[in-house]
C-alpha cells in the first residue's frame, strides 16, 4: 500500500519530465503493440497485461488560436475480475523526428481513476502539436508506470497513425464520434455551394443520431470548416445552442460558413468539437470530406429539390415564371412550392428570395409573409413571388432561396433553382388551362363611362372540365395600357348567382377597374391574377395586345337576353325619345323586362349610356325593382339621362346591357358606396319615337297609364263674396293601369298646364305624383274611374294679368325626374264645362 501511493506520488510531481524525455530505442522490443497494416488508428491494440488492452479510438487535430491542437481518445477495457487502476498508465506523443508534444487529459476526464471489471473507460486527451506536424507524422507511445525500470516507466507498446489514412470520412458516409462520453452517429447529407460577388456560402445539413444508451446535451458542439492547409472558417451553427438528442434520436441540423473565393473548387473538411471551457481549448471530434466546393447547378424549372428544414425532409418546387416587359425593366411573378414529406409539422424559417445574375448580382422578390409559417407533413404550401429585374440580366438568371438573417447572423442557403418564362400569354379567346380542371377564356374587354371616369372591364368565361362539381377560384387581374400597368384597385364579380361549378359548367364574371376619362387606348393587356387572403395576387396569364371589344347590335327581334344564372331575363326596348327640361335635355326611354327564371327572382339590374356621333357620351339611369317577380312575370323600367345642349339627338346610340353592382366602402356620411360595371353590352340605334299629342284628352298613354279627363271647366277660384285667389281648374279624370305588368318601377307624374289664350298668355302649372295616398302631403292622382278633381292656380293677381276671359289651352306633360314631354293639348272655354 505504501509502495503504491509513493508511485502516484512520484507520477504527480514527475509527469511532465518524463513526458518530455526521448524514447529508448531499448524500449521497442518490449512492445506488445500488433501489427499495423490497417488502415485506421482504432484497429491497433495494446495489451496491458493479459487481461486488459487500450487503444485510440480517434485521434483528429484543428488548428485555433495559432496552434494546431491534437485530440485523441483512448479507450481502455477491464476483461479481469479485478478494479484496473487508470493511473498506473501514460501516453506519449512523438513526432516524426522523435520530438515529444506534451499531452493532457480533457477536464471532464481528470476524475477518471480506475476502470472496473468486464468493462471500458474512455479518455480524452489533447496536445498542441507545431504546424508542420501531421497526423501520420505521429506515434502514441503506451507507457506503464514502474519504479523498478529506468526512468520510472515501461513502454508497452507504440501505435502510430497509420500513413495511408487520413482520419477523414468519406463525403455522405457515417462515423461514430464520442460527444460527452456518449456515442453520437454523425454524417454529412447535404451540401450546397452559392456565390456572390463577396464570397462562397456554405450550407450543410448534418446528421447527427444518438446511439448510446443515454441521452446528451450538444450545446458545447460547435463546428469549424478545415482545409487539408489548416485553414479554418468560423460556421454559424445557431441550431446546437438548445439541441440534446435523446437515445436512438436522429437530428438534422443546418450549418452555415462564408468561405473566400479562393477556395472555389476545392475540398474542405467538417470538423465537430466539443468545447473545454476550463481549457479553454476546442477539442475535435472527427472530420468529414464536403464536396468540392462548386456552386450547384439550378434545379429546372418545375423539378424538385429535397432539402432539410428543422429536420425533415422537404420538398421544393420552383414554377414556371411570367414575365412582362416594360420599359427595359421585366416584372416576374412565380409560385414555389413546398412540401414536407417527413413525419412531423415543421416551421418554415423566415425566407428571403432573389434573383442571381450570372455576375452575381442580386434582385430581391417579395412575397407575402404569414404568421402561421407551419409546414404539416404531405401538404403543400404555395408562396406566390415578384419583382423587378432589368430585361437584359433576365438571361440565365436563376432563383436563390435563402433564410433571413437571424440576430446578426447571416441566413442559410436552401437552393437555386432556374427561371423559365412560361408560355402563359394568348389573345381573346384564348384558353388558360387553370389548376388542370379549370379552363378560363377572356370574351371580352369593354370600356364605359360611370360619373367622372371610364371603367374596363374584362369579361372571363370559367369551365369546369373535371368530373366533379367544383369551387368558383378566386380570380381577379389587371391591365396594362400601352404597355403600362393600370395603377387602380381591380374588383372581381361573380356574374352568375352560383357556388360551385358543375362538371362540364361554366361561371361567368368580370374583372374592372376605374381609368380616366381622358385616357387613350392603342392596344390594351388584361392579366388574369389568382387572388389569396392577405397574399400578394398571383399572376397567372397574360391577355396580350387587345383591341376594345366591338358591341354587338341589339336585335329588335330577339330582344336582349340576360343570361346570367340567377337572374336570366328577356329585355326589349319600348320607346327612347328627348324630353325638354329647364336647364337642357333629357333622354328618356323604356325597358320591359321578363323574367326567365323557374323560380320567383330578383331580375338583373340595367344599365347604359348614350353615344353620339362626335363621341361624346352620357350615362344614364334605369330604374330599379326591389322585389322578386314570378317566373314569367314582367316588369317596365324608366331610363333617363340628362344631356347637354350640343349633344347630337339626331344621330346617337343607346348602349345598354346588364348591371353587376358591388359595395365599395361607405362615405363619410355613412352611406353606402355601391359600384356598378356594365356588362354584356348591347348597341341600338336610338330614334326619338314621335309622341302624338293626344287632342281630345281622353286615353292619353304615357309608360303603363292612361289618363283621361273630362267634365272640364276653368273659373276664377273667388273666395268669401269678392276675393280672387287665383283659377281654379276642376275635372272628373279616369286613370289605369296595365295589368299585364307585375311591377312598374319609375316615378312619373303629371303636369298640368293651364295657358290663357290671349296676347299675354298667362300661365299657370301643378304637378300630380301618381298612386299616392293624401297622407304624403303630396297631390296625386288615384287608380280610378270618374274621379272629381280640382286643381287651384293661386295668383291674387291674376284679374290684372288675364286680358279677355274667352278660351284658354290645357297642356298635360308627363313628367320624368326634372324634365317634362307634352302629351296631350286641348283648347277650352272658360266657364264652359267640357
Amino acid at each position: 500500500m505504501k509502495h503504491k501511493l509513493l508511485k502516484h506520488g512520484i507520477i504527480a510531481a514527475t509527469t511532465c519530465a518524463l513526458l518530455l524525455q526521448p524514447v529508448l530505442p531499448g524500449l521497442a522490443s518490449n512492445s506488445h503493440s500488433v501489427a499495423f497494416a490497417a488502415a485506421t488508428i482504432s484497429s491497433k491494440i495494446v495489451k496491458l497485461n493479459a487481461n486488459n488492452h487500450l487503444y485510440i479510438r480517434d485521434a483528429q487535430v484543428l488548428m485555433q488560436d495559432q496552434s494546431l491542437v491534437l485530440a485523441f481518445t483512448v479507450t481502455l477495457t477491464n476483461n479481469g475480475t479485478r478494479e484496473l487502476s487508470i493511473l498506473d498508465y501514460w501516453l506519449r506523443v512523438r513526432g516524426k523526428s522523435g520530438k515529444v508534444f506534451s499531452t493532457s487529459l480533457t477536464e471532464a476526464d481528470k476524475n477518471k481513476k480506475s476502470v472496473a471489471p468486464k468493462s471500458s473507460v474512455n479518455l480524452t486527451y489533447y496536445a498542441k502539436l507545431d504546424n508542420q506536424t501531421k497526423l501520420t507524422d505521429l506515434n502514441f507511445d503506451v507507457i506503464e508506470w514502474d519504479f523498478d525500470a529506468p526512468n520510472y516507466e515501461r513502454r508497452l507498446g507504440t501505435i502510430k497513425y497509420p500513413a495511408n489514412a487520413s482520419g477523414k470520412v468519406a463525403v455522405f458516409k457515417p462515423s461514430v464520434m464520442l460527444l460527452n462520453n456518449t456515442k453520437v452517429k454523425g454524417a454529412v447529407k447535404q451540401s450546397i455551394v452559392t456565390e456572390d460577388r463577396n464570397g462562397l456560402y456554405l450550407t450543410i445539413s448534418y446528421l447527427l443520431e444518438n446511439v448510446g444508451f443515454s441521452s446528451t446535451s450538444l450545446s458545447n458542439l460547435g463546428f469549424a470548416i478545415q482545409t487539408d492547409g489548416y485553414s479554418v472558417y468560423d460556421v454559424n451553427a445557431a441550431s446546437m445552442a438548445q439541441l440534446t438528442i435523446q437515445p436512438k434520436e436522429r437530428k438534422i441540423v443546418t450549418i452555415q460558413a462564408k468561405l473566400p473565393k479562393v477556395l472555389k473548387g476545392k475540398q474542405v473538411s467538417l470538423v465537430p468539437f466539443t468545447i473545454d471551457e476550463a481549457n479553454k481549448i476546442k477539442l475535435p471530434a472527427g472530420l468529414f470530406a464536403v464536396p468540392a466546393l462548386k456552386p450547384a447547378l439550378p434545379t429546372d424549372t418545375g423539378k424538385t429539390r429535397t432539402v432539410y428544414i428543422d429536420g425533415e425532409q422537404v420538398r421544393t418546387t420552383a414554377g414556371s415564371a411570367l414575365i412582362n416587359e416594360n420599359d427595359g425593366s421585366s416584372e416576374l411573378t412565380m409560385d414555389f412550392n413546398f412540401e414536407n414529406i417527413g413525419t412531423s409539422a415543421i416551421q418554415l424559417p423566415d425566407l428571403e428570395f432573389a434573383l442571381q445574375t450570372k455576375d452575381n448580382i442580386l434582385y430581391p422578390l417579395s412575397y407575402a409573409k404569414e404568421e402561421n409559417r407551419a409546414l404539416l407533413p404531405k401538404i403543400k404550401k404555395t408562396l406566390n413571388l415578384s419583382g423587378s429585374i432589368p430585361s437584359s440580366r433576365l438571361k440565365d438568371a436563376q432563383l436563390v432561396v435563402r433564410t433571413a438573417e437571424v440576430e446578426g447572423k447571416e441566413g442559410y442557403v436552401i437552393g437555386a433553382y432556374k427561371i423559365q418564362a412560361a408560355a402563359q400569354q394568348g389573345n381573346m379567346g384564348s384558353v388558360y388551362t387553370y389548376k388542370d380542371h379549370y379552363k378560363v377564356q377572356l370574351t371580352s374587354i369593354q370600356r364605359t363611362p360611370v360619373a367622372d371616369s371610364d371603367v374596363l372591364a374584362a369579361e372571363l368565361q370559367i369551365t369546369n372540365t373535371s368530373n366533379l362539381a367544383k369551387s368558383i377560384p378566386n380570380l381577379n387581374g389587371y391591365f396594362l395600357i400601352n404597355g403600362v400597368k393600370v395603377d387602380r384597385e381591380s374588383i372581381s364579380i361573380g356574374i352568375d348567382q352560383m357556388i360551385n361549378i358543375t362538371s362540364g359548367g361554366t361561371y361567368n364574371m368580370v374583372v374592372y377597374s376605374k381609368i380616366p376619362y381622358t385616357t387613350a387606348i392603342d392596344n390594351i393587356t388584361f392579366v388574369l391574377t389568382e387572388k389569396e387572403p392577405e397574399k400578394a395576387d398571383q399572376r397567372l396569364f397574360q391577355f396580350s395586345s387587345q383591341q376594345i371589344s366591338h358591341i354587338p347590335a341589339y336585335s329588335l327581334v330577339n330582344g336582349y337576353n340576360v343570361s346570367s344564372i340567377g337572374n336570366r331575363a328577356q329585355v326589349k326596348v319600348l320607346k327612347t325619345n328627348i324630353f325638354e327640361g329647364s336647364g337642357g335635355n333629357y333622354f328618356y326611354a323604356e325597358f320591359e323586362v321578363n323574367n326567365r327564371e323557374p323560380r320567383a327572382s330578383q331580375l338583373a339590374n340595367i344599365g347604359g349610356y348614350l353615344l353620339d356621333q362626335n363621341g361624346q357620351q352620357v350615362p344614364i339611369q334605369v330604374s330599379e325593382v326591389k322585389e322578386k317577380v314570378m317566373p314569367g312575370g314582367k316588369v317596365l323600367l324608366s331610363a333617363w339621362g340628362s344631356i347637354s345642349r350640343s349633344f347630337d339627338i339626331q344621330n346617337y346610340q343607346l348602349i345598354f346591357g346588364q348591371s353587376i353592382a358591388k359595395t365599395a366602402g361607405s362615405t363619410p356620411e355613412g352611406n353606402t358606396n355601391v359600384e356598378s360595371v356594365l356588362v354584356k353590352p348591347v348597341l341600338y340605334i336610338a330614334k326619338n319615337d314621335s309622341v302624338s299629342i293626344n287632342t281630345e284628352l281622353k286615353d292619353i298613354q304615357f309608360s303603363a297609364n292612361t289618363l283621361s279627363l273630362r267634365n272640364i271647366q276653368a273659373v276664377l277660384n273667388v273666395t268669401g263674396l269678392y276675393n280672387v285667389e287665383g283659377v281654379k281648374l276642376t275635372m272628373d279624370y279616369d286613370l289605369s293601369v296595365d295589368e299585364s305588368y307585375d311591377y312598374i318601377a319609375g316615378d312619373h307624374k303629371i303636369r298640368f298646364e293651364f295657358v290663357n289664350q290671349d296676347d299675354a298668355k298667362v300661365t299657370y302649372s301643378k304637378e300630380y305624383a301618381l298612386f299616392k295616398s293624401a297622407e304624403n302631403n303630396e297631390s296625386s292622382l288615384l287608380k280610378g274611374t270618374n274621379i272629381p278633381l280640382e286643381v287651384i292656380f293661386n295668383d291674387p293677381d291674376v284679374q290684372s294679368k288675364v286680358r279677355d276671359y274667352k278660351t284658354y289651352k290645357l297642356h298635360v306633360y308627363d313628367v320624368y325626374g326634372d324634365a317634362k314631354l307634352l302629351i296631350a293639348s286641348k283648347e277650352l272655354r272658360w266657364f264652359t264645362r267640357e
